[in-house]
């Protein structure tokens, strides 16, 4: 059975292909998930989270919101990226509290710049081959400043796009009025992604921490879809 809206008991999981697919038709993501009440997990979800400098505002709203992602079954992945990459997935299945030290623990990962052809790169090859496949969905996490080399990001996006079911990409910064994706990196990303939005709400990512069914109040409005 499928619900939307809030989980029913332990087994309950994500409808990931279907809550994308509602998401898609929407235009936009208003945190509502689509549940399965099966024994099945949730289907593999991989989500990329840019931590460079830029990104640093958003560091504190989107952790909680990752951390409850990861509840939803062995096979949704989070990493985090600047200029290298981390697993953070084994952190977030333990308590919050130690979750967040093992977070903050590498300080090297947390405010560095960002080169993401480099680092992609660096996530294909030592994670990339166990995990894409095509009843992968991937999520990218960030704004698309890049200090790297372009042709390398192209060359990343377009393999990363051919090895995963749908590709989404979140910008924090593309709620902002009058926003337009101009900075170099999502220039070069968009044509490989399916959905493009932004995920902001503070009230939104708290409940959907909480409570993973509940949207906010706030309907975030449609940017730069590209497909």
């Amino acid at each position: 059975m499928v619900r939307r809206g809030e989980a029913h008991g332990a087994r309950s999981r994500v409808d990931w292909p279907k809550t994308l697919r509602r998401w898609a038709r929407q235009g936009h993501s208003d945190g509502a998930l689509v549940w399965r009440r099966t024994p099945r997990g949730p289907g593999r979800v991989v989500f990329l989270w840019d931590v460079s400098g830029s990104m640093a505002p958003y560091v504190e709203w989107y952790f909680p919101w990752l951390y409850r992602m990861s509840d939803q079954g062995p096979d949704v992945h989070v990493f985090a990226f600047g200029t290298k990459v981390e697993n953070l997935t084994p952190h977030l299945h333990a308590s919050y509290q130690e979750a967040v030290e093992a977070l903050y623990a590498d300080t090297d990962l947390w405010g560095s710049g960002t080169a993401m052809g480099r680092t992609f790169a660096e996530w294909m090859r030592r994670f990339g081959g166990g995990l894409l496949g095509p009843h992968t969905n991937g999520a990218v996490i960030s704004d698309g400043w890049d200090v790297g080399d372009a042709a390398r990001l192209r060359y990343e996006m377009r393999w990363l796009k051919s090895r995963c079911a749908k590709l989404v990409w979140f910008d924090p910064y593309a709620s902002a009025k009058g926003f337009r994706p101009e900075v170099a990196g999502l220039r070069i990303a968009l044509p490989f992604v399916d959905w493009f939005w932004p995920l902001t709400d503070k009230v939104q990512l708290h409940r959907l921490a909480d409570d993973l069914s509940a949207a906010s109040g706030t309907r975030i409005r449609e940017v730069g879809i590209t497909r």
